[in-house]
This record gives C-alpha cells, sequence and structure tokens, in this order.
C-alpha cells in the first residue's frame, strides 16, 4: 500500500504479506489511512486453527515510518515485522503488543536495510521466540521506552542494536549466534541467560546479565572508543576481546576502550587453550590506521579491563593477535594484572635500541677490567 489514503478503519494482516510503501502516520492520510486505531498482524491460532492457519507480515519497503500501534495476534502463528529496501532506515514508531505470540520475527531483509523499533514491545509469551532473522539491523530505540516482552530472543543472522536511552528488561533469554551482533548502547537487564555461540556482543551502555566468552565469541567494548559496562564475565579459552586504541595517553574509555566489569571476571583460559586480545589501532579522526602517538621505542601499559575481582589470572593463557595494529614496533605485547589486582592491562615492552644496548655492555665490559686486579 502506498499514497494518501483517508480511509479511517482499521487494517489487519490476518494472513500472508501487506507491503507499505509510503509513510502511515497517525491519524492522518497515509499508506494505512487516517486512523488511529492499531494495525493488527496475524490471526488467533485458536479462532483459526480450523481452517489451518498460516503467517501474516507486515513489510515496509523504502525509507517509511508506520506512526501507528501494531498489535500481533495470539497463538502460535508466526508474525513478521520488518522491511525490505530501506538502507537509511526504516521505523515502526509506535507501540508494538506482542499479546501472546509465540513466533515473533522482526527482520531487516538485506545487509544494507535498517529497522527501528522506537515505540517499546511489549507482552509475548514466556516459551516463545522473537527471531532476529535478517541480514541488516535491527534497533531497539526511545528515550525512556522499554522492550519488556516475555519471550526468548534470538538473534540467529545480522544485528540487534539497543539504542542508547533504550532498556531491554524482559526476562527470557537471549542468544547470539555465529556471526550475529548484538550491540548495547542503552542497557541490557532482566533475569534471563545470555549465552553467546560464536556471536559478537558489544557497545557503549549496561549489560546486567551474566555471559561467558568461548570458542568463537567476541566481546567489542565501545561505540568507536568507548566503555562497555557489565556484570558478571567469564573468559575461557577460544575467546576473544576486540580492542580499539586512538591514543596511548587518553586513559581507558576515551584513549582506548574500556571494559568495567562490577562484578567478578572469571578467568578459565589456559595456555593450552588461550583467551585472544585482539589489539587494533586507530587514527585520531576514528579510522581504522596509525596510532599517531606511539613510539616503538617506548614502553606502555594500557588497563582495558576493571573489575570487583579478577580470579584464574594466568599470564600464559593470553595471546595478543597484533594484525589490525598498524604501527611498526620492534617490542612485544603481553596482558598482565593491575596492582591491585582487580585489573587488567595490555603491555608493550620495547627492545631496547641498538646503540644503548651496545653502551651498556661497553660500560659493563670496561667496569669489568677495572675491577680485575
Amino acid at each position: 500500500m502506498q499514497g494518501a489514503n483517508n480511509y479511517t478503519g482499521s487494517t489487519s494482516v490476518l494472513f500472508g504479506s501487506l507491503i507499505v510503501a509510503a509513510d502511515a502516520p497517525f491519524n492522518a492520510p497515509g499508506a494505512l489511512g487516517r486512523a488511529t486505531s492499531n494495525v493488527i498482524v496475524g490471526a488467533d491460532s485458536a479462532t483459526f486453527a480450523v481452517v489451518g492457519g498460516g503467517s501474516a507480515q507486515l513489510l515496509i519497503d523504502g525509507n517509511f515510518t508506520i506512526g501507528r500501534n501494531v498489535t500481533l495476534a495470539n497463538g502460535t502463528f508466526d508474525k513478521t515485522l520488518g522491511a525490505q529496501n530501506a538502507p537509511t532506515g526504516a521505523t515502526f514508531s509506535g507501540a508494538v503488543d506482542l499479546g501472546t505470540s509465540t513466533s515473533v520475527h522482526l527482520k531487516a531483509t538485506s545487509a544494507t536495510d535498517k529497522v527501528t523499533f522506537s515505540g517499546g514491545l511489549s507482552n509475548g509469551a514466556a516459551g516463545g521466540t522473537v527471531a532476529i532473522d535478517g541480514l541488516g539491523t535491527i534497533s531497539f530505540a526511545g528515550a525512556g521506552k522499554a522492550y519488556a516482552y516475555a519471550n526468548a530472543t534470538n538473534i540467529s543472522s545480522g544485528t540487534l542494536r539497543i539504542e542508547s536511552g533504550a532498556s531491554f528488561t524482559g526476562n527470557g533469554d537471549v542468544t547470539v549466534a555465529s556471526g550475529a551482533q548484538l550491540i548495547v548502547h542503552g542497557s541490557l537487564s532482566g533475569s534471563g541467560a545470555l549465552a553467546i555461540n560464536g556471536g559478537t556482543v558489544g557497545g557503549s551502555g549496561t549489560i546486567n546479565r551474566p555471559f561467558t566468552l568461548d570458542t568463537g565469541d567476541v566481546l567489542s567494548p565501545g561505540n568507536g572508543l568507548g566503555t562497555l559496562n557489565t556484570g558478571v564475565e567469564t573468559w575461557a579459552g577460544g575467546g576473544r576481546l576486540r580492542l580499539e586504541i586512538g591514543s596511548v595517553t587518553g586513559g581507558g574509555g576515551t584513549g582506548w576502550d574500556l571494559v568495567n566489569v562490577t562484578g567478578a571476571l572469571s578467568l578459565t583460559a589456559s595456555s593450552g587453550s588461550k583467551f585472544t586480545l585482539e589489539l587494533d589501532s586507530l587514527t585520531s579522526g576514528g579510522a581504522s590506521g596509525l596510532l599517531g602517538n606511539f613510539n616503538p621505542n617506548a614502553n606502555y601499559s594500557w588497563t582495558f579491563l576493571t573489575a570487583g575481582s579478577v580470579t584464574g589470572f594466568n599470564a600464559s593463557a593470553f595471546t595478543v593477535d597484533t594484525s589490525g595494529f598498524q604501527n611498526a614496533f620492534n617490542g612485544s605485547f603481553s596482558v598482565g594484572l593491575t596492582g591491585d589486582g582487580q585489573g587488567l592491562t595490555v603491555n608493550y615492552l620495547a627492545v631496547p635500541e641498538p646503540s644503548a644496548a651496545l653502551l651498556a655492555l661497553g660500560g659493563a665490559a670496561l667496569l669489568f677490567r677495572r675491577r680485575r686486579p
């Protein structure tokens, strides 16, 4: 549907697909009429079970906005909200009520598509799922807006972003599959588990669910450079932290990324099954490139993690991946424990310049000759 339609009746998508190719404002002419009623998506599976039922979807085609509130029908039939052909962003700005729907899909179809939900999501069904299964980006946004549905959230592909000011407080489990991303610039809380199954978790907000990083899992703090606040974390063999650094003197959270763990960090990696620190250099403008004030002949120590406590530290259980550090260097990088035992540092130890080394050696030889009887 498109154009400035003026009908005032309700709009329902029982089965099949409704494609909206123009703005659909609240109580003003638009693709879905000049109405204030909720748009209904799906059919109640209890009511339509006798006829077999089927899936229903409401898709935005282009960078348009649906301003009406949306209600999903109860039951087990699949319901999809999403967009296609929306590289600068399609938006559902009204509140979305999941009812007791057990199978919900939020989809940004292609890798370049972006879909923003800015009115909050509520209700849902414990034991049901909200699947993020397109290739693009789904954003939960809106200052003060809550995303408090009961369904588990399965990010099977693409990216789910919780934007600054938005809060995810539902109690369903959140799972991040291999190749998928969960980026938290707002807050993620609730009592459900956070399982990272080969995906990436990052951002500059707050994650108040415990999680473990193991084989294939990536933690990527910051928004550019920044600080990610978390609760309890466990780092096991095969996990990875992506650490960006844009200044050797700027401090954690501004010069380089920082992870602030308000609880305990448990380290279970070992020398036989290492945890990887990926070190990536940035230019002063924040792009990947040369770190402007790095001196390869100086020593550095950058605190990249602070915690209530750190247990199980073993320097040999870490490996530092410098493939993304684009400055030339002659020394070595390692991971260390802060002096108070409540943080981690990445340390650079330079190799002395040949002239200095020879001077020291010559001085030692002269002293030795002078001391001979």
